[in-house]
């Protein structure tokens, strides 16, 4: 706390003792007893407070804490408005923010940035609420200084990067094991089966008997190693692209789950970079799992299309439903879901959910090089 509001809070402490003696209306010290707690909250709080006019949209009050966050001395805060102290950007976004505030007599940016007179960049939570004082309106913001959280959810988000990737390559990884040395050695004992069952003479039934369902077991095991393999990384996504892969791995789905999968895909997507196929192949993924396991419905559509300089991915199905909250998140949501909005968090784009009794809709928005020629073309995955 600075000088001068150390001598505020003094001067309020004799008043106060003062009130407490004085015989005056009780109506009358009660009130000016709330003003100076007032006070001593505004001085005291670890939050930046500005105090505005409304007329002229000039500070005519502002907390220590705001002074010390901003870096200029308390006087010299009034009588400037939020613009001229690195707050809204500049003049034309400060009068729209006003004109904000007129409609709804309260604005709140949850991540805003700051310049102190230092030239220091901050990021802060804003919010901003008129209230009236003695008969005539006032306009007070609180400003929080969330720089640091900032940081820590920028390093966290960079960690969760690292770690899909590695998990990304290390599916890669056992996929091609798999496919590469595991299943060529089930081969192999296959063949070694079929050479035991040539040379049977079929004198011992039980033998045979054995021998057959050796043999149904390792085309099952066989069928199911495959399938893994290419959940855990398809080879067409290198090798042909995102709307190849999905076309392939729908038509497996279909014949596993009995879904029909309908997908509409633009022809001109083309190849997009590996990580954003990647990350959207996952988010039809997960979501076709959770229409099988969650939603009840017989079909599902798969639409992937441009949006200017966007790709736009949703799966859509005409299952039960979410339950959803009033802020449009999903209720009891689960690693899936978090999954699929992290993955597209990471490449900078937006995660959607749409539900209601009709059905569900997931949406990811990811930055993506504009093309032309976007006829669509309808394939029926049955």
């Amino acid at each position: 706390m600075d000088a001068a509001a150390t001598k505020r809070s003094e001067r309020d402490d004799r008043e106060l003792d003062a009130n407490a003696g004085a015989k005056r209306p009780e109506s009358a010290s009660a009130t000016r007893a709330s003003e100076i707690r007032y006070r001593r909250l505004f001085e005291a709080a670890r939050d930046g407070i500005l105090i505005l006019d409304p007329g002229t949209r000039k500070i005519t009050d502002a907390n220590p804490f705001m002074s010390e966050l901003l870096g200029y001395p308390h006087e010299e805060l009034l009588g400037k408005e939020l613009w001229e102290i690195g707050l809204l950007k500049d003049e034309e976004a400060s009068q729209a923010a006003f004109r904000e505030l007129q409609l709804k007599q309260y604005i709140r940016y949850e991540d805003l940035p700051l310049q102190t007179k230092s030239g220091l960049r901050r990021d802060v939570e804003f919010v901003s609420n008129v209230y009236t004082e003695d008969g005539r309106d006032v306009i007070q913001c609180n400003i929080r200084d969330i720089t640091e959280r900032k940081q820590a959810e920028d390093e966290v988000r960079e960690l969760s990067g690292h770690l899909l990737k590695a998990r990304d390559e290390e599916r890669r990884r056992i996929g091609r094991e798999l496919h590469d040395s595991t299943a060529q050695e089930l081969v192999a004992v296959a063949v070694n089966l079929d050479l035991v069952q040539q040379r049977s003479t079929g004198h011992d039934v039980t033998s045979d008997n054995l021998l057959a369902d050796s043999q149904a077991i390792l085309e099952q095991s066989q069928r199911e190693l495959r399938t893994l393999a290419y959940e855990l990384h398809p080879p067409a996504l290198d090798e042909v692209g995102l709307a190849g892969a999905v076309q392939e791995y729908t038509a497996g789905f279909t014949q596993r789950s009995g879904i029909t999968v309908r997908l509409d895909a633009i022809p001109s997507l083309g190849r997009l970079p590996g990580e954003t196929e990647r990350a959207l192949f996952r988010v039809v993924q997960e979501s076709l799992g959770n229409v099988h396991r969650h939603s009840s419905s017989p079909t599902a559509t798969i639409r992937i299309a441009r949006d200017g300089a966007a790709v736009v991915l949703e799966v859509t199905d005409q299952g039960c439903g979410l339950r959803m909250r009033g802020n449009g998140t999903v209720e009891k949501a689960g690693v899936g879901l978090a999954g699929m909005r992290e993955r597209v968090r990471q490449l900078g784009g937006r995660f959607e959910i749409e539900s209601s009794k009709r059905g569900t809709t997931v949406r990811a928005i990811v930055p993506g090089e504009a093309r032309k020629n976007e006829d669509h073309a309808d394939i029926d995955c049955r």
